[in-house]
């Protein structure tokens, strides 16, 4: 056995020297490579050296984005460039507010932005691929379920008059006319491919820039729900349809969406724990329910949540604003998110405390 193992290592090196080679020949100007990491993908790493995945596939000829092997080396600079990893910009501050949910004429004009915050994402709620009655299983094929009066030539607007703005799409939601609809797909592989299709062709037509993940009911195990939407973000960013992706978890899904985290963290970016499902509790409780959250999403961006609706079942929104003004002053907030625009159509206070917590000192 010692000696087949030995085989197969001196096979790998071998393969690994020969695909170096077939890089530099291709690219005979080609002044720095990276060495695949576990967990790495072509749009992080493209990423990292300011190009894009084309580029990353044009340096590396017969590249396949989605069969990286850990030890690989790709070209990353050609033509005598020299790679430099994008530095940070920013404040490094995330706010992120769903819209659209309510149907009940909310724009993105309604919503007051900082400018001085890194990153603003509004969310559209919600695209749907299941009927909307809610009674058949999901199968990747999504359309539209937001308020109409959010228009591509809207997003188009608010990206140009706010250089720090990205429009999203949340996938799932809680209900479609009041009825529970699941996450049951009837072959990950087929949701899989139907979901990136007909998502690139609402992001594409919509302008927008990537994707939350808001399932909230399962009829699936978690190994399902976990290989469908990781393969998902995982070939959207390797195809340069979306720049971001992020998640929605909440407890009673929190085993869902773990399996999701172990595997695919590296593609997700932000974690928006929707914190307010945890009924009224203090400013204290809340921030040793943010700790327990970044326990189990190890090196993830938690943001803090709140919800402006008035259903008087959920953790107040000043309960929230001081819970994360306790966060930020410990150095341990990453970004704050809201649901929803809709229910704060009449007045955006805390919004506005919100994002003033943010860019506060």
């Amino acid at each position: 056995m010692a000696g087949l193992s030995s085989l197969v290592t001196l096979a790998l090196t071998v393969l690994l020297i020969l695909q170096h080679q077939s890089i530099m020949q291709a690219n005979g100007a080609c002044t720095s490579y990276y060495t695949v990491k576990s967990g790495d993908i072509c749009y992080n790493i493209a990423q990292t050296y300011g190009i894009d995945v084309a580029t990353l596939q044009s340096y590396n000829p017969g590249l396949q984005c989605d069969n990286l092997q850990i030890g690989q080396q790709l070209c990353v600079a050609d033509d005598g460039q020299t790679p430099v990893p994008s530095p940070p910009t920013g404040n490094g501050k995330i706010f992120e507010e769903y819209i659209g949910a309510m149907w009940n004429g909310v724009k993105f004009s309604n919503v007051p932005v900082n400018d001085a915050i890194d990153t603003f994402n509004f969310i559209l709620a919600f695209a749907i691929d299941y009927t909307q009655d809610g009674s058949a299983s999901t199968n990747g094929q999504f359309s539209t379920f937001w308020d109409s009066s959010l228009t591509p030539d809207n997003v188009k607007a608010i990206k140009a008059q706010h250089s720090n703005v990205k429009v999203m799409v949340s996938l799932g939601g809680d209900t479609v006319h009041s009825q529970y609809v699941y996450f049951n797909p009837t072959s990950v592989d087929l949701w899989v491919s139907n979901a990136v299709s007909s998502l690139t062709t609402i992001i594409q037509q919509y302008g927008l820039d990537g994707i939350d993940i808001d399932y909230e009911h399962f009829q699936s195990t978690n190994e399902q729900f976990a290989s469908a939407i990781g393969q998902l973000i995982t070939q959207l960013k390797n195809n340069n349809v979306i720049s971001v992706a992020t998640i929605a978890p909440f407890p009673n899904v929190q085993q869902q969406y773990s399996a999701l985290w172990s595997q695919y963290s590296s593609v997700i970016d932000y974690v928006n724990f929707q914190f307010y499902s945890y009924g009224e509790i203090t400013a204290s409780d809340y921030v040793t329910y943010y700790g327990q959250a970044v326990s189990a999403f190890p090196g993830g961006k938690v943001l803090a949540s709140f919800s402006t609706s008035n259903a008087g079942t959920s953790t107040t929104p000043s309960t929230a604003i001081s819970a994360a003004q306790q966060l930020q002053q410990s150095g341990n907030l990453a970004g704050i998110f809201i649901w929803c625009a809709d229910n704060s159509l009449d007045n955006f206070q805390y919004e506005q405390q919100a994002q003033s917590i943010l860019v506060a000192n």
